[in-house]
């Protein structure tokens, strides 16, 4: 019966979607183009000092606790934010950094800003212009870190630089934390987070790398195309899981079926085929879609994005297709990362076989909520 009816006025709920995108209001008006000299920023100095921040390699290898690079990006850091260096409190927690900026009221709890000094590797040949260059080119600085996160890391003292030198006292404690093995999940923010406990430090505010800002020209053609920075109002959890699958021992030029590698591909294909957790739209994610809608360039993403009420239960999917910063807030993730097998045989002198042991290594990442 309900099936029924909902078929019969399907035209008519698919045309209230229709003409809710249509008549959509935005709560702010279009962006003008922002002069920021006008506002007596000084782009090309900002500019210049990410690209000497991008110039220091601060890679981070697993099982290399070099520091060497981490601390001539310390001196860097120093020699272009003098004001930070002569107003703020620095501690140097074994290559991690933490800014303490005092403000006015000593009863209110800090505030922290995080974004981490280390990158990954790269291979300059595959770069248009050498990974650890800065080169400053077409518009844009190129270069290892400039997004993840040495771009924010810049930002952020740029802005306490510049207010320092306005005079500008902020009125709680603002603490800036910055790890220096974030990329291997290194020890720098757990000692960081020791040292704060110790002191009996409480954040009201903890704000770290964040999600996507999108415009039109960095858009690819088909996705979600608007002006919009995202704000994360809580971190992805992970929880590590091992698949071990052990089978007889034998030789190459002897080969058996349903070996380790058969059982765990066959795990595989259930985890990227099924996904045991289901897609969802939370209600912070329900919230923020809907203030989106009326600032997507494209129609069809207001019509679906301003109606979730109608398109809630395919929304998960759609979202899904159109991109990965969008689709991963209606989803938890189980993926595979990589496998591992034993060198050589194990015998088990209990029944006195051989037997031929492969790991894989996965992990759970629960829902991204924005």
């Amino acid at each position: 019966m309900f099936y029924s009816d909902f078929l019969r006025y399907t035209p008519l709920l698919f045309l209230i979607a229709v003409l809710r995108a249509v008549f959509m209001k935005k709560e702010f008006a279009d962006d003008k183009p922002f002069d920021p000299y006008k506002d007596g920023i000084d782009c090309d100095t900002h500019a210049e000092h990410l690209s000497k921040i991008i110039q220091v390699p601060t890679v981070s290898i697993r099982g290399r606790n070099d520091n060497t690079e981490i601390y001539k990006f310390h001196d860097l850091l120093e020699q272009q934010y003098p004001n930070i260096h002569r107003v703020c409190e620095r501690v140097d927690i074994d290559g991690a950094l933490l800014f303490i900026w005092r403000g006015k009221d000593k009863n209110r709890n800090p505030i922290c800003l995080m974004s981490h000094q280390d990158v990954v590797p790269a291979d300059s040949e595959k770069w248009k212009y050498d990974a650890f260059s800065g080169k400053i080119a077409e518009g844009k600085i190129w270069g290892r870190g400039t997004v993840d996160t040495k771009g924010a890391l810049c930002a952020i003292l740029e802005s306490i630089e510049e207010l320092i030198k306005e005079g500008f006292t902020p009125v709680c404690d603002v603490y800036v934390g910055s790890s220096n093995n974030e990329e291997i999940t290194g020890d720098g923010a757990v000692k960081t987070v020791e040292y704060l406990y110790e002191k009996g430090i409480h954040f009201d505010l903890v704000m770290d790398e964040g999600g996507s800002v999108m415009s039109y020209e960095d858009s690819v053609k088909g996705r979600m195309v608007a002006h919009n920075a995202m704000i994360g109002i809580l971190e992805k959890g992970r929880a590590n899981i091992k698949f071990t699958a052990r089978s007889r021992g034998g030789h190459a030029s002897v080969p058996f079926n349903n070996n380790p590698f058969a059982k765990l591909s066959k795990l595989m294909y259930i985890i990227e085929h099924r996904n045991p957790f289901k897609k969802r739209i939370t209600h912070p994610a329900r919230v923020q879609y809907h203030a989106m809608a009326p600032y997507m360039h494209h129609f069809r993403h207001r019509l679906l994005y301003g109606n979730l009420w109608l398109f809630a239960p395919i929304a998960p999917y759609i979202m899904h297709r159109i991109g990965w910063s969008c689709g991963s807030g209606g989803k938890d993730h189980l993926h595979i990362h990589y496998g591992r097998g034993q060198q050589g045989c194990k015998r088990d002198s209990r029944k006195s076989k051989r037997y031929r042991k492969l790991s894989l290594y996965g992990a759970r990442a629960f829902t991204s909520v924005v």
